[in-house]
């Protein structure tokens, strides 16, 4: 029976055959192998590779293959792999879903965080491909999803996982159940009424003028309580599916603000705290509210984005409410700290970088 290992070098070349001939892929610290067979030499794994079909789909198909490190390599055969209850990798992959964004962060424990969704079915082939073998009965567990603002292409790829578990090819299926729900409490309303177009104020719920500036003091925590007459079509979807899952198995409904770092509690036997920097809320009648966007002011620039603070929601204004929390040149000394650590890196390229020997 395969033991399930995870590499514990920065890389290790898996090869068709122990002589080293022909490579199938390079793995990297932190990916999981399914081990056959030792020898005091080679290792003897399982592996998925991908085979591009005359249609241009692509097909997993189950291969071994063998890790021989080098004589010169100074490895040892007993370094290469670590069992898989002591790896202490957090893995964050960002997925190519042409428009938006859409990533997943899996601990080293294996509990899975999706950041978003892109706005097609690209994020949910990426996950049937990686979680295979998922049925209703026994669906992959998602400790949250976490949806950054309600733009269309961070978040319609999310209901074609729910979509994908009709699918007619079983390898495009995936049946999943998240725990959590986490977002920013903004939904989106319709654009029309009465066939008339809505001004853009009216867009994002119940507001509320304070002297000169516009809030938004509709914020919610559970968008099942929403009604559909006040969602626009992507938001409705995305209530149907949650729906589905909820149905399942309940559900917890988090608008997350700034200083909710309990709410990654669930990751804290595990060592990883994630800090909780937005949007940044202030009281308006004893209730949390966001200043409403508009145009930045004049000025310097944190990046090229037209809007100051990037997209969505969060806007220059809560961006800027943001920096306050912190002291002056936090920003640019996190800066500075990444560049001296890409240096280091090439510099070291490989023991001194990060602890571990590379197989070469």
């Amino acid at each position: 029976m395969a033991e399930a290992q995870v590499i514990n070098v920065d890389l290790a070349d898996v090869w068709a055959e122990t002589s080293r001939k022909t490579l199938l892929r390079t793995l990297s610290w932190g990916d999981e192998v399914a081990v056959t067979r030792r020898t005091n030499t080679s290792i003897e794994i399982e592996l998925k590779q991908f085979i591009e079909a005359e249609d241009g789909s692509i097909t997993p198909r189950l291969v071994k293959g063998h890790i021989v490190p080098r004589k010169s390599s100074g490895v040892k055969i007993g370094e290469v792999l670590v069992p898989k209850s002591e790896n202490k990798v957090l893995r964050v992959n960002f997925v190519d879903v042409q428009q938006g964004d859409g990533s997943v962060i899996e601990s080293p424990s294996g509990q899975i965080i999706l950041v978003d969704g892109g706005d097609n079915q690209l994020f949910a082939r990426y996950l049937a491909g990686r979680f295979t073998d998922t049925t209703l009965n026994e669906p992959k567990p998602i400790e949250c999803i976490l949806v950054s603002h309600g733009d269309a292409d961070h978040f319609v790829g999310l209901p074609e996982i729910f979509k994908s578990e009709t699918n007619k090819n079983p390898r495009k299926r995936l049946f999943m159940q998240p725990n959590r729900i986490y977002h920013n409490g903004i939904v989106k309303r319709p654009s029309k009424r009465n066939g008339k177009s809505l001004p853009e104020k009216e867009l994002l719920g119940p507001t509320k003028k304070v002297g000169d500036d516009l809030f938004l003091v509709g914020l919610v925590d559970n968008l099942l309580a929403v009604p559909d007459a006040e969602m626009n079509v992507p938001f409705k979807t995305w209530k149907k599916a949650l729906a589905k899952y909820h149905k399942r198995a309940p559900l917890e409904f988090k608008r997350l603000q700034f200083g909710d770092d309990d709410a990654f509690d669930f990751l804290a036997d595990e060592g990883i705290r994630i800090e909780v920097l937005g949007p940044v809320t202030i009281d308006i009648s004893g209730k949390p509210a966001l200043k409403f966007l508009g145009e930045p002011p004049m000025g310097p620039r944190v990046d090229g984005d037209r809007r100051a603070g990037g997209e969505g929601s969060l806007g220059f204004a809560h961006y800027q409410r943001t920096l306050d929390h912190f002291p002056p040149g936090l920003w640019q000394c996190q800066l500075s700290v990444c560049r001296r650590s890409e240096r280091r890196g090439r510099a070291c390229a490989g023991k001194e970088a990060s602890g571990r020997r590379p197989q070469p």
